[in-house]
């Protein structure tokens, strides 16, 4: 073997020329699909029911964070409608927010059409298109940042979870929708390395983005912290998951599937999107506000806190095998 460095692995690009064609196209597919499905809407449905229960805006400072309140705004009407018709549409950055913090609008549209099975149909068509575009991202790299890095060259504007979430409907005739809150808790074990990487991530997203912002120090500060740690220590990131809106559908007894056996009718879910409803309309039990005094509290981590933003833990015990 030579003198010469070694050269270090790298995962190679992306083809963008190809690849920015393909998820392009896939893309202005489902544009198009969702406006299909709007107008025929607009052109021979009318509103039995709608109901949507806005929330207020959430920011990256607020993952992490168990809120005291969330206040809920319900809008009803043909004001519900449009408001349900442009969440469905919406799949652009908004502002200058990072897409780890997506809009969820839960609530129930009920439509009268001629067709409703063309209606569903039509909506199954979407969520395939969806998980099509989705599947082409994935299997374009086996790296998940090499993915990310190309679609986001090829598609800046676009919020991938907001473009690959399937729209909601019911597939059975329904007795009632409930809307609650549910809370969820994220757990992960992480190496002293991985720590460390998904901390440079971070830096390097605020330095391109925000140059000027404080966050990106606290980052850097972070990093100082876990850096003195061995080489050999182990951590636990284990956080509340943001509150989320969640609906439970309760289905009339012995009612048929609307479509094919092979879609499923949802029973429980996270309510990120309204539920549309056809032909029927369908006992609610609206979303109330979230009161962190009713809610379960999150469980105590006996193990040393290392980073608050992010929930981490020092893990004496794994770190010890």
């Amino acid at each position: 073997m030579s003198d010469s460095h070694i050269t270090p692995k790298k995962h190679p690009l992306v083809d963008d020329g190809e690849f920015a064609a393909r998820v392009q196209l896939s893309f202005a597919d489902i544009r198009k699909e969702l406006t299909l499905f709007e107008n025929e809407l607009n052109d021979h449905g009318s509103l039995i029911r709608a109901e949507v229960f806005r929330l207020p805006p959430f920011h990256d400072d607020d993952i992490g964070e168990w809120p005291e309140h969330i206040s809920v705004d319900t809008i009803t009407g043909d004001d519900a409608y449009h408001i349900a018709i442009a969440h469905l549409k919406s799949m652009d950055l908004e502002h200058d927010h990072s897409n780890r913090i997506i809009p969820r609008l839960p609530g129930i549209i009920c439509v009268s059409h001629p067709d409703p099975l063309s209606m569903l149909a039509r909506l199954a068509t979407i969520n395939k298109k969806k998980a099509d575009f989705h599947q082409m991202v994935l299997s374009s790299h086996s790296n998940r940042d090499v993915r990310f890095e190309a679609l986001l060259r090829s598609m800046p504007n676009v919020v991938k979870l907001k473009a690959f979430r399937g729209t909601l409907f019911a597939n059975r005739a329904l007795y009632s929708v409930g809307f609650t809150w549910k809370n969820r808790r994220a757990s992960k074990h992480l190496t002293k390395k991985q720590l460390l990487d998904m901390l440079d991530k971070t830096i390097s997203y605020y330095e391109k983005r925000f140059p000027l912002s404080e966050k990106g120090e606290a980052v850097h500060e972070e990093k100082r912290v876990i850096s003195q740690y061995p080489a050999t220590s182990r951590f636990l990131m284990t956080r509340p998951l943001r509150v989320a809106p969640a609906m439970n559908l309760r289905y009339i007894k012995d009612a048929p599937l609307y479509l094919g056996p092979d879609l499923k009718a949802p029973v429980d879910m996270i309510a990120h999107s309204p539920l549309f409803v056809f032909n029927q309309n369908v006992k609610c039990h609206p979303l109330k506000p979230f009161l962190a005094d009713e809610a379960p509290k999150p469980k105590v981590i006996d193990r040393p806190l290392v980073i608050k933003r992010l929930s981490v833990y020092f893990d004496p015990i794994a770190s010890a095998k």
